[in-house]
């Protein structure tokens, strides 16, 4: 998980890594590689990002290790209403009174995993139009995730960044 964790963030910042090493017992030679940005000069034009307009977030992820003030900045940024749960069955009773327009749902969760739980969101009739979008830590979790694109709509790799989640709001 380490090294899909190291590629992840440096190709978030328009980076690339290699990997080399003569054999077994060899060692191993990581090489990053990032783009020197130079700082805006006067007079250059700064773009603002593209808004997003709130939505309604249902956040399924029992990793504990996450801050929860950390966690908190990230998801209830730019007003949008946000509910946890830590479980499958947790997020099922939380989807009785609020309907998210999207479900961010880690693919391993206590109770049941997340590919059932985001079955069993798309039978209930007021989550009919929630997106559920898969959130791993495991690079190689997610091809088996994308073969059936019937459940979630789409699949991100954590450690997650706020450009990561603004990509997804967009979408809807």
């Amino acid at each position: 998980m380490g090294l899909a964790v190291v590629k992840h963030l440096v190709a978030a910042h328009n980076g690339t890594v290699t990997i080399a090493s003569a054999g077994e017992g060899q060692g191993t030679e990581v090489t990053i590689r990032l783009p020197i940005v130079c700082e805006n000069t006067a007079g250059a034009v700064v773009t603002a990002p593209p808004t997003v307009t709130p939505v309604r977030i249902l956040l399924v992820d029992d990793n504990a290790r996450t801050p929860r003030r950390r966690s908190a900045r990230c998801w209830n940024w730019r007003g949008h209403e946000v509910k946890r749960a830590q479980c499958g069955p947790d997020a099922l009773a939380i989807v009785e009174s609020f309907t998210p327009d999207v479900a961010f749902i880690d693919i391993s969760i206590p109770g049941m995993d997340g590919l059932e739980l985001a079955q069993l969101l798309r039978l209930r009739a007021q989550c009919c139009q929630t997106k559920p979008v898969a959130l791993t830590g495991y690079t190689s979790s997610v091809s088996g995730i994308q073969s059936d694109e019937r459940i979630f709509d789409r699949h991100l790799i954590k450690p997650l960044s706020l450009d990561d989640l603004a990509d997804v709001l967009r979408y809807l």
